[in-house]
């Protein structure tokens, strides 16, 4: 019998028309990143406000994740006493955290090459008590990218050194310049972070979501952190395996229960795979060294 699939949803319309081509992947009558059309000046692409703001709409392409669902969210609020429909279990007495991706909304992203996955950081939190929701509010995770938009003060913590040149002669843990944290909210030792990875410093954020400093477990995190660790029943503690884009292995890690790194095993890789993911057992860790891998070409064309 024929196949028969529902009409696409106006989501599915709109990321349909999404342009993220890599370097001499452009579409047709489109200049590649780097590349100015004939009588065209060739513009920055650095979040100067040209790419939303040009005279001829048509020669900006789409990008999905900055439309809709995906558009940035400008505003940080604080709503107190939330109206509540049904009924929310008394013994729930917490916060419920999430962590996600925002595009600067002050300095607007190329939309050739901006992705879901570079945006910056917003936390969204609910506190609830006995059957009530006391609070929502929403904070910017404060990376370097954001505080400079908003003219505030950089947090404290850590140093990066990974792109200082010649970075292969300094010493000491290496860290992502931007610093955009915005895949995962854990809480350890009686603090809540934000993680992501690749190279990314965890943010502590406040029980209010506040910003507070970048963290590298005092001292102990030798580099790169993961976004995605997994919680050991029994001891309480977090395992990861983390990936960096100058590194030639990947880094087994367990965060103890105090806040600091209390195992860490290097695996040697052939390459410099995205490792997105990991699995524990009580025996073993397990990674995919899988087949997307850190392009430098593609880097080096404005691509992140």
């Amino acid at each position: 019998p024929p196949e028969i699939r529902p009409a696409n949803t106006s989501r599915e319309t709109e990321m349909a028309k999404t342009h993220l081509s890599l370097p001499g992947e452009a579409t047709p009558g489109e200049a590649t990143p780097g590349e100015a059309t004939p009588g065209e000046a060739t513009q920055a692409g650095t979040g100067t406000g040209t790419w939303a703001n040009a005279a001829n709409a048509d020669d900006v392409p789409v990008n999905g994740y900055l439309e809709g669902p995906f558009a940035p969210v400008k505003q940080e609020k604080t709503i107190r006493g939330l109206q509540v429909t049904g009924t929310i279990p008394k013994d729930l007495n917490g916060r419920f955290l999430r962590v996600g991706s925002n595009a600067n909304p002050f300095d607007p992203e190329n939309p050739r090459t901006y992705n879901w996955f570079i945006g910056s950081g917003m936390i969204y939190g609910v506190r609830l008590r006995d059957g009530k929701a006391l609070w929502y509010r929403n904070r910017f995770v404060r990376d370097d990218k954001i505080t400079k938009s908003l003219g505030l003060p950089r947090l404290p913590g850590p140093e990066v050194i990974s792109r200082k040149p010649p970075w292969n002669q300094h010493k000491g843990p290496r860290f992502v310049a931007a610093n955009v944290s915005q895949t995962h909210v854990f809480a350890v030792d009686g603090r809540t972070y934000s993680f992501a990875e690749g190279g990314v410093l965890p943010i502590e954020v406040s029980y209010e979501l506040e910003s507070v400093a970048r963290c590298d477990f005092g001292g102990t995190l030798d580099g790169s952190w993961t976004a995605h660790p997994h919680r050991d029943p029994h001891t309480g503690a977090l395992h990861g395996v983390a990936y960096f884009w100058q590194w030639d292995y990947a880094s087994y890690q367990v965060l103890g229960t105090d806040g600091t790194i209390s195992r860490c095993a290097h695996v040697p890789l052939s390459g410099h795979p995205v490792i997105h993911d990991c699995a524990i057992t009580p025996a073993w860790a397990i990674f995919l060294d899988g087949p997307v891998q850190f392009n430098a070409a593609a880097h080096a064309a404005g691509y992140e």
